[in-house]
């Protein structure tokens, strides 16, 4: 398994700080294999054990495959060749307590080079229903399912999804399917509004927990747990959240030194201390679109 720099679980300091310092504006961070800005990369076999995950699995920063949207480097996700039944992940827990109708927006760019015929990189938010305690249910959004033949008809058709191209993907106006089957896969989904209808005090918490370690943040993006003999190889980049407090955007890059000094002297001074609660939660890995 190959995993370049796991990554620093730092909670909602960084990122909220930055939300909070850019305000209306938009801020942009780098992420670089020696400093992930709080998100982590994992892999884990399909039964979600991490200490079993295919020795082929990647998750690494690397150069970009033709022009991605910003910059010239790409997070890559891969399962080993294979075993499409693991899921590589790039994941977070800064937005972990966070009311789910404080997501005011979350897109991000994908470009797919092998697949099993449908499956794209795709979002899950684990979710607390109630709000007051520990995740009950997950959404995942698939750029599969964001068209009006294959999705839901009411929502923005983004586009159909295409191998070696970049390609950008908005969640927060798109349709996802949920666990406990609220929304389902396909011409099911439904938006986060209609979900934070039905459930108005939801929250965002870790997806998945073993024990008292959380292996999936309240955020991540995935590639794989479909089926054993496909392989998965995508990359992610352009990655941008906003909140009522402010938008981010994470830009996988390698920065000249200079600019790197700079970054790192104002993380320093923008980082906030932040409470944030840790959900426990079986397993939720789910099974991915297919053709």
């Amino acid at each position: 398994m190959k995993i370049i720099n796991s990554g620093t679980r730092i909670g909602a300091a960084v990122l909220m700080g930055l939300m909070v310092a850019a305000g209306s504006a938009q801020a942009q961070v780098f992420l670089t294999s020696g400093n992930l800005q709080g998100w982590y990369f994992g892999a884990t076999d399909g039964n979600g054990d991490p200490t079993n995950a295919d020795p082929g699995d990647v998750a690494q920063i690397v150069a970009a495959p033709a022009t991605p949207p910003v910059g010239g480097a790409s997070v890559e996700l891969a399962t080993g060749t294979g075993a499409g039944d693991n899921g590589v992940f790039l994941s977070t827990d800064s937005l972990d307590g966070l009311p789910l109708a404080d997501l005011t927006l979350f897109s991000y760019s994908t470009y797919v080079t092998q697949n099993n015929g449908q499956q794209f990189p795709y979002l899950q938010i684990g979710i607390s229903t109630t709000g007051t305690g520990p995740a009950d249910d997950t959404l995942f959004f698939e750029p599969p399912y964001q068209t009006a033949s294959t999705g839901n008809a009411s929502l923005p058709d983004q586009g159909a999804t295409a191998l070696d191209t970049w390609q950008t993907w908005n969640a927060t106006e798109g349709g996802f399917w949920d666990n406990s089957g609220t929304f389902t896969p396909g011409t099911g989904v439904g938006s986060l509004a209609a979900f934070l209808a039905l459930n108005p005090n939801a929250t965002i918490e870790p997806a998945y927990t073993s024990g008292n370690q959380t292996i999936i943040g309240g955020v991540a993006l995935t590639v794989g747990y479909g089926g054993s003999g496909e392989t998965e190889t995508a990359f992610v980049d352009n990655i941008t959240i906003g909140t009522t407090t402010g938008t981010v955007t994470f830009d996988a890059e390698t920065p000249e030194p200079s600019t790197w000094a700079m970054l790192v002297m104002g993380l320093g001074l923008l980082s906030l201390q932040a409470v944030r609660r840790r959900g426990r939660l079986a397993p939720m890995l789910k099974n991915p679109a297919k053709s």
